[in-house]
This record gives structure tokens, C-alpha cells and sequence, in this order.
């Protein structure tokens, strides 16, 4: 991937506080609007342990997130250890003790036009193979 793709990929999920995280599997379609935090190119969510998604997230990876500024494709992971993490604010939130992390590799980011409807760019992500 080139360098100001990356960088520019980067900088569009650092400002992300909260998205629309979309799944479908065995509990049907999912849409909800989630907590999240990026590290570089992953972004982080947390779902409460509860959530339908994570059924959906056992059986098909490839999700949709979303929010005003951007629509991102991706692979979905659960974080089943606290290994290997960066320093995630969003484990201090009192939510954090009752939620899952999950950890989203983008394959395609999609950013709105500052004015209008569609899209200004679209880039293309080399999928990341997720360790599991």
C-alpha cells in the first residue's frame, strides 16, 4: 500500500468515537451504533457480551462500519486476550468489564464528499491476515 494512502487511511479512523457496526449471520442482519478507538490501521469496537453480533461474527467475518464522514469494509476478530494490545482508552470505559473487544482489519474505506452525496475517494486496503 502506498505510504499517503496508509497515512491517509490512518488519519480518516483516528477521529472515529463511535460507529455503525453492520453484521449478518445466524441472528439475521445487525446494525448497531458502537463505541470504538484505532490503532493504526485497526479499529477497535466494544460490544456488549450479550450482543447478537458476536453470533453473526462466529460464522461470517466480513462486516460493514460506517459513520458521517466514511464507510469502511472489513474483516471482524474477537479479542480473546488482552495480549499484544495497544494502550486502548476504550478498555477504561465502565462498559469495558461487561463487553467484547473486537478488533476490525479494513479491506476498503470509502470517504463522503464534504458536500453532496457519494463518495470523494475510495481506497483499497491489502487485507491483513488476522492471528488467531
Amino acid at each position: 500500500m502506498l505510504d499517503h494512502l496508509r497515512h491517509r487511511v490512518i488519519e480518516v479512523l483516528a477521529a472515529a468515537q463511535s460507529v455503525t457496526l453492520a453484521t449478518y449471520g445466524p441472528a439475521g442482519l445487525q446494525a448497531s451504533l458502537l463505541p470504538c478507538e484505532a490503532a493504526e490501521m485497526r479499529l477497535y469496537l466494544l460490544l456488549p457480551a450479550t450482543s447478537d453480533h458476536l453470533l453473526n461474527l462466529e460464522n461470517q467475518s466480513d462486516v460493514m462500519v460506517s459513520n458521517a464522514a466514511w464507510q469502511m469494509r472489513g474483516r471482524a476478530v474477537v479479542v480473546n486476550s488482552a495480549d499484544n494490545l495497544p494502550n486502548l482508552g476504550l478498555l477504561q470505559k465502565a462498559e469495558a468489564q461487561w463487553g467484547r473487544l473486537i478488533v476490525i482489519f479494513p479491506t476498503q474505506l470509502n470517504i463522503r464528499r464534504g458536500r453532496g452525496w457519494g463518495y470523494s475517494e475510495t481506497i483499497d486496503i491489502d487485507p491483513e491476515i488476522p492471528q488467531t
